[in-house]
């Protein structure tokens, strides 16, 4: 990510912890205060000192991980269900997109830094994976949506 995007990123996460602090008030005020300080303290120590070549390797590929194994339960629920719920085809297109052209212009301006291009790739191929999902389970999730829609209703009746 370059600084504009990593700002950007930056405050839509701020953003979040607001808001999830917002909505979640029955969670302990105190772990909250003090996984924010160490964070807080980490970074800027990383900021001034710097970090190991090997620490820092180590950090570029933690997104490769984080980022791309959430993915993973989400894939082998559709696989185990055999149907993608209530699942969007739309942000996985989009993310496949994204990804796919992220993974271009990385191979263009950095066709030297594997790391650079490895996770957009990674991220390319399980959103391909969840496209692929949507087109082998369509008539089971097509059934199963149908089915939800009739339990709905059939509640809706009988709440009148």
């Amino acid at each position: 990510m370059s600084f504009g995007e990593n700002v950007i990123v930056g405050l839509q996460n701020m953003v979040i912890i607001v808001l999830f602090w917002q909505y979640s008030p029955q969670l302990p005020r105190l772990p909250r205060v003090a996984g924010s300080a160490i964070f807080l303290l980490a970074s800027v120590a990383v900021l001034v000192l710097g970090l190991p070549a090997a620490a820092l390797a180590a950090l570029g590929g933690a997104p490769i991980f984080l980022g791309n194994g959430a993915k993973v339960p989400q894939i082998l629920k559709n696989m185990s269900q055999k149907h993608t719920g209530t699942m969007s085809v739309v942000p996985a297109f989009l993310g496949f997109a994204g990804c796919s052209v992220r993974v271009l212009t990385s191979i263009l301006q950095m066709p030297e830094d594997l790391l650079a291009i490895m996770n957009p790739l990674t991220a390319a191929l399980m959103w391909f994976v969840l496209l692929v999902q949507f087109l082998m389970f369509y008539e089971a999730t097509k059934k199963v949506q149908e089915e939800a829609e009739a339990k709905k209703k059939a509640a809706a009746k009988k709440a009148e």
